[in-house]
């Protein structure tokens, strides 16, 4: 946004006329022997100004070209600005449902593997067929492994939100015992 705007300036700049000033400084003669006489100097020294008076609108386009590249610049920008805030508020809400699905879903193996353990008794006891338990473990480990892919959804979700906000973690701070820890 920056470079368009000075590019404004720039196309804005043209309206003024061009000032130049320049100096010359030589030596004329028509003899080789006297070339280098003090009475050969020549110089000359002075303002040039320079104004172009019809330029068939050229100007003014210019100048509307770089208005709407920074207009582009701007909208662009804000864009941009935007999707960041989205994605930050998109993996927020991410985080918060993927949390109370684990708090459900941590419920949910509690539940399976205390009917599991129960079955499991039963069996022992001579209650129910082995299938019946074969049954209670694979619903127990299937809700275990939901809880799994929660919680790996969340890590991901954690780490993609720390990388929205420009964040990240160096190595040399992962063994540090007061990692987390705000200092004092």
């Amino acid at each position: 946004m920056a470079s368009a705007n000075a590019l404004i300036g720039v196309a804005e700049a043209a309206w003024f006329p061009s000032v130049t000033l320049s100096g010359s400084y030589g030596f004329t003669s028509t003899a080789l022997p006297g070339l280098l006489n003090a009475g050969n100097s020549l110089w000359s020294f002075g303002p040039t100004l320079a104004e172009t008076i019809f330029n068939g609108g050229a100007r003014l386009n210019t100048n509307r070209q770089a208005r709407a590249n920074y207009d582009e610049a701007v909208a662009s920008y804000r864009q941009t600005v935007l999707a960041a805030f989205q994605a930050v508020e998109d993996d927020l809400s991410s985080l918060r449902i993927l949390e109370e699905q684990a708090k459900l879903q941590t419920t949910a193996v509690q539940d399976a593997r205390k009917s599991e353990a129960l079955t499991l008794n039963q069996y022992k006891s001579g209650i129910v067929v082995y299938t019946t338990l074969l049954t209670a473990q694979t619903a127990r480990l299937s809700a275990e492994i939901s809880l799994l892919g929660i919680q790996s959804q969340q890590l991901v979700s954690s780490v993609d939100l720390v990388s929205q906000l420009g964040g990240g973690w160096q190595a040399s701070e992962l063994d540090r015992p007061d990692r987390g820890v705000a200092s004092r």
